[in-house]
């Protein structure tokens, strides 16, 4: 009688609730398919909680559709029955839509994307994804042919508070496209989150636009996308100037490790962007080198440590004169005002600092930086001659507090307040990267350690580091150089002048003219022996 009682109780609540609350069902169903014909029926019949487990194989020439909705506290999984298992291969692609989605553990390999743009997508059609996640997933070298198209980018982000974490990209081929994008047709803020990610071995052959990751375009740049870029590792950018590459403003760009990485992270168009907390370290190539490109406003660069740009590269830190009448798709430099950067650490850069950047009256790009400020950085040099700023266009109002500079060329910088010739007390460890006595009053500046490749990436890659060739291997190249024991000469560095628009200018064309004399020379010489 109890017992009857008790079931009719059970039976009156489900009824209240309704059949989506958490207790309506009795438990998570999981569902193993075995084709595309059960998988899409599996995906039409989903409901919050469940579980769709694609069984381990190769699944060729498969175009997945992922359309449903989960809820915040049971989203629907789409996922490999083992993580790594399930290769998708072959003409493929994946498209994610609606809310509260996961996709987990497919490993893409041996094939391309079938669709015009994208290789997986967070919508399909004007349906977009939310709060909706892609991780634990392996592409490797799933590349359309360059010479066929070139549209080709592998993660396209749509919708709002999406999630790409604890994957492995790598082996893009070059003169493709950029390998994520978020995408911002309107203003709206997209919170999106890219985190504990492996990009590896992305290669770009000459195009200037493509990135390992772009955030907006110059359309919506003025208004904020809100994404946040962290704990990932970028090893082996083989590009020509940018890696992170920001068209928006809002975003965070927070304790990412940089690993022989030729190109930097690019403030492009947008305001309001945070750059703190990342180790870009050095490179075996001196192509394209760089570290933090500066464009808009109310940019914080702060907490950074920046190791060994080269003199084939950019400065550590670039910031750009702007033009004073460009709009949002025109192309152009907003002017940059209100920029700070502080509590960054440089060690053994050949170039450090340029203000006033692109700098052309003929090209109208002369608003001047406006409003900088340079507070408790350190710079440990390497006895460079090149001078430790460079200013093309004398900035408004720049401020400078409590830097430490030392083994530079002061050129240009020896009177101004707020900067120290003073040893901050940077000392070689055994891994290649300097570190801070207990006695520097910067010690604080480092607030972290570069990322170790065993902290990215997903799980279950890490037994196969053979297959996708990761060594782990030591980041800095030995022997290492300690460049506290190389000193710069003062008495050389007064006869080099500071590097003004003027001169740079006339540098650039004296280079032009010299590989021109070069060519006819050679050319010269090859009719000679016909």
């Amino acid at each position: 009688m109890h017992r009857a009682v008790l079931c009719l109780i059970c039976l009156l609540a489900l009824a209240l609730v309704g059949s989506d609350h958490p207790f309506a069902r009795a438990q998570t169903d999981e569902r193993l398919v075995t084709t595309p014909a059960e998988l899409e029926a599996a995906i039409a019949d989903a409901e919050p909680g469940d579980v769709i487990l694609m069984q381990d194989g190769v699944w060729k020439d498969i175009d997945i559709l992922f359309d449903s909705s989960g809820l915040p506290d049971r989203p629907i999984t789409l996922k490999a029955q083992t993580r790594g298992k399930v290769v998708i291969s072959g003409s493929s692609s994946v498209q994610i839509a609606g809310d509260y989605l996961v996709v987990d553990g497919l490993y893409f390999k041996d094939g391309y994307s079938s669709r015009s743009l994208h290789l997986i997508e967070f919508r399909h059609g004007q349906k977009h994804a939310n709060h909706s996640r892609l991780t634990n997933i392996v592409v490797s070298g799933f590349n359309k042919d360059p010479k066929k198209d070139t549209d080709d980018v592998w993660i396209g982000l749509f919708g709002t508070y999406n999630r790409v974490d604890h994957s492995l990209f790598l082996n893009k081929k070059p003169e493709s496209s950029t390998l994520m994008i978020v995408w911002r047709a309107t203003a709206d803020a997209n919170y999106h989150q890219i985190d504990h990610n492996y990009f590896r071995n992305i290669n770009n052959d000459g195009w200037d636009g493509d990135a390992a990751i772009r955030i907006g375009d110059g359309q919506q740049a003025l208004s904020a996308s809100h994404t946040t870029v962290e704990s990932n590792i970028f090893e082996n950018m083989n590009g020509i100037g940018k890696i992170i590459s920001l068209k928006s403003g809002g975003n965070l760009i927070r304790n990412n490790t940089f690993v022989n990485a030729q190109g930097s992270i690019c403030i492009r168009q947008g305001n309001g962007n945070i750059i703190e907390g990342n180790f870009i370290l050095p490179t075996t190539s001196t192509r394209y080198t760089g570290g933090i490109l500066v464009m808009g406003s109310d940019t914080i660069i702060r907490n950074n440590y920046i190791q060994g740009v080269r003199t084939g590269g950019r400065s550590a830190i670039e910031v750009y004169d702007g033009h004073p009448d460009n709009t949002p798709g025109k192309g152009g430099y907003y002017p940059s005002k209100n920029i700070s950067i502080s509590n960054n650490t440089f060690v053994d850069n050949d170039k450090l600092f340029i203000i006033g950047q692109n700098y052309d009256v003929a090209q109208n790009i002369v608003v001047p930086v406006e409003n900088i400020s340079f507070k408790d950085n350190a710079v440990l040099g390497n006895g460079s001659k090149v001078p430790l700023m460079n200013i093309l266009d004398r900035p408004i109002n720049p401020e400078y507090d409590g830097n430490l500079f030392y083994n530079a060329n002061f050129l240009g910088i020896e009177h101004i307040p707020g900067i120290r010739n003073a040893d901050p007390q940077l000392k070689l460890g055994e891994d290649g990267l300097y570190y801070y006595a207990e006695s520097s009053p910067l010690k604080n500046n480092i607030k972290s350690a570069p990322l170790k490749r065993t902290e990215v990436g997903p799980e279950w890659a890490k037994a196969e580091w053979g297959e996708f060739g990761i060594e782990d291997k030591p980041y800095v190249e030995q022997p290492f150089k300690d460049v506290n024991a190389v000193s710069i000469d003062e008495t050389e560095i007064s006869e080099i002048a500071p590097v003004t628009s003027k001169n740079y200018y006339s540098y650039i064309f004296g280079v032009i003219v010299i590989i021109a004399m070069g060519i006819l020379l050679i050319a010269k010489k090859r009719t000679i022996r016909k």
